[in-house]
């Protein structure tokens, strides 16, 4: 152990002893000094009686001070270790295990994180998994030990199991019928649809035509690495309604004559029947062997009249 002794004697003095009047250090191994302030170190422990003497005058020695310094055991080398492991989600917790007395200890994550502290810990989160080399310095008394190396695997955090939910539109309908459907799971990493049909999707918001009138129970099964879920749900379509064939009714026909003398105008009025079916030529008998085939309004003369 090495000791810095400074005198205080003369201090109102300026430090400097009078004329003729020198010091004398005497620290109790066998070692002197004359200095004011001598540096000694003590190579081996125990307790030393370290005695300051002023002498002013040869032979004449008078002790002034003294002072017992313990001495104790050199400090022991440190034997550098320390444990990593995973304590939490992307979490670590770095401990020393070092032998010897610790002072400073320098922790590196391995991904340019690190941390310079007293405490026998370090807890640390890392922002991604993956495969990092981690390092330990360790500084005491006995001096900076060598560098110790980890190598440690950060794991994904876990994942919960998937919730499977949908929904779809429409929600019911007749046949032939395309209903929407809607992914609404959570944590999800895969999708199957089954419709019921003898159908199925792995499309995530798949879009399917149902043909026939039934009752559908539609299923979607989810899945990812911590586990899968289904919900099932069911759809109405219902049959194709037949349209009402309409009444069939013939065209309709209003005549009405107007004679002057001989000569007989007959005019008229048609309405469409069915299907826009409509009067556009009529055949007529005049009654005197007369018949023809001509539009409305038309004309006829009698003989002998």
């Amino acid at each position: 152990m090495t000791v810095q002794f400074t005198d205080h004697t003369y201090d109102n003095q300026g430090g400097v002893p009078p004329l003729g009047v020198t010091l004398q250090w005497d620290f109790g191994d066998g070692s002197t000094s004359d200095e004011s302030a001598p540096i000694h170190t003590f190579t081996s422990q125990g307790d030393y009686e370290v005695t300051l003497s002023v002498i002013n005058a040869p032979l004449l020695t008078e002790p002034v001070a003294k002072q017992t310094i313990h001495v104790g055991p050199p400090p022991v080398a440190i034997d550098a270790s320390f444990t990593c492991k995973v304590v939490g989600p992307l979490t670590v917790r770095f401990t020393d295990t070092s032998t010897g007395e610790v002072t400073s200890r320098h922790w590196t994550a391995g991904d340019g994180n690190y941390t310079i502290t007293s405490d026998p810990f370090w807890v640390y989160t890392y922002s991604q998994p993956g495969n990092y080399i981690t390092t330990f310095r360790a500084s005491g008394p006995g001096g900076d030990a060598p560098k110790v190396i980890h190598a440690i695997t950060v794991p994904p955090p876990p994942i919960d199991p998937p919730v499977a939910e949908f929904s779809f539109k429409p929600t019911d309908g007749r046949a032939p019928l395309t209903v929407q459907f809607t992914d609404e799971s959570t944590g999800a990493k895969t999708w199957l649809w089954t419709f019921g049909d003898g159908s199925t999707s792995t499309v995530q918001n798949p879009s399917h035509r149902f043909a026939d009138p039934d009752t559908y129970a539609v299923s979607l099964t989810v899945s990812n690495g911590a586990g899968s879920d289904t919900a099932t749900k069911t759809l109405e379509v219902e049959p194709t309604e037949t349209p009402t064939p309409a009444q069939a009714y013939p065209p309709t026909l209003i005549l009405y004559p107007t004679v002057s003398g001989s000569t007989v105008t007959v005019g008229g009025t048609s309405a469409a029947g069915t299907a826009g079916t409509a009067i556009t030529r009529i055949g007529w008998d005049w009654g005197d062997g007369t018949t023809g085939d001509h539009a409305v309004p038309d004309t006829h003369a009698y003989a002998g009249t």
